[in-house]
């Protein structure tokens, strides 16, 4: 499976790709993008203005993964849907755990 997360200092830094003006909110699972890249698909209710669909994406991974809204940091992507979240006290083997 090709990576779709780093590791950083004290945690990660997880690729997400999202999709705004979903059905529900879940995270679909990893999928593959451009040759050598890899995402994780994330799916929300709101709509993708005004930061609400990224407010949403780190709201739904602080409650599947059990961490602080406050430990999540959006690096990159505020406006695109290939994003970057850093994920603080979370670590490898606790994430590929989370994601199936």
């Amino acid at each position: 499976m090709i990576p779709f997360y780093r590791i950083i200092p004290g945690g990660v830094v997880v690729k997400v790709k999202a999709q705004p003006g979903g059905a529900m909110n879940r995270i679909e699972g990893v999928v593959e993008g451009a040759p050598g890249e890899a995402y994780l698909k994330v799916k929300v209710t709101c709509v993708a203005e005004k930061g609400k669909a990224n407010n949403a994406i780190m709201e739904l991974l602080s409650k599947e993964w059990d961490v602080a809204v406050s430990d999540i940091t959006l690096l990159s992507g505020s406006t695109a849907k290939l994003k970057q979240f850093e994920i603080r006290a979370l670590s490898e083997s606790e994430l590929l755990g989370l994601v199936r």
